[in-house]
């Protein structure tokens, strides 16, 4: 699963010049968690663009924009079936980006390592994500979720699913707005996916009010 990850938006610049997106000021974040409003990459247009929306997707047909649900991931295998998550699938994609992820390993009974995966090159990672929109009539709320699948092969001894992450071709198509729903899961299974690095982080990283100061 994917519960924690970091952005730095000044090594957005590549994906920024891949969609054809305006720079964007943003805080650097370390250590983003499950409820926090934080940048993602949609096209309702036929043109990507920025909008801020809440980690954790709130279906439309909600009764209430906080639910007990835990929708901050979505098994790729199954969320064209599951009813949080069937009708973004068909319609509503986006791209989170990310510094890189965490993920943590089991020690023994009481200790996990974090590790820190990211772009063997320093870049930014586009990770496949799913949207929706909820509303009361006077409120509205976007919301997202990010797509895991089996692990990366630099994940696979740390844990047993990762994020979804995009290659170049596969980052444009996933949110094109045209594409089908029964060709979704070939974009992401189609194209060749960037290389990732781990490193390990200081234990902070487990506490979710805290940023990492730095990786070691």
């Amino acid at each position: 699963m994917c519960g924690r990850y970091a952005l730095d938006p000044r090594k957005l610049d590549r994906l920024v010049r891949l969609l054809s997106l305006p720079q964007i000021e943003l805080p650097i974040h370390y250590n983003i968690t499950p409820g926090q409003d934080v940048p993602v990459i949609r096209n309702t247009t036929g043109k990507a663009e920025w909008a801020m929306m809440r980690w954790g997707l709130v279906p439309h047909w909600a009764k209430t924009r906080d639910t007990s649900y835990s929708t901050f991931n979505a098994r790729v295998e199954t969320a064209a079936r599951k009813p949080a998550f069937r009708d973004p699938w068909n319609r509503q994609h986006c791209i989170v980006p990310a510094t890189g992820f965490y993920e943590w390993q089991a020690l023994d009974s009481r200790r996990k390592q974090p590790w820190f995966f990211s772009h063997p090159d320093d870049e930014c990672l586009a990770l496949a994500g799913l949207w929706d929109r909820w509303t009361d009539g006077m409120n509205v709320l976007d919301s997202f979720t990010i797509l895991v699948g089996p692990p990366d092969p630099m994940v696979a001894p740390i844990h047993d699913r990762s994020p979804v992450v995009l290659g170049d071709e596969a980052a444009r198509l996933w949110i094109d707005p045209l594409l089908k729903p029964e060709n979704a899961a070939r974009v992401l299974l189609a194209f060749q996916r960037p290389p990732l690095t781990a490193v390990r982080v200081e234990r902070v990283a487990n506490d979710g009010l805290h940023p990492l100061p730095h990786f070691q």
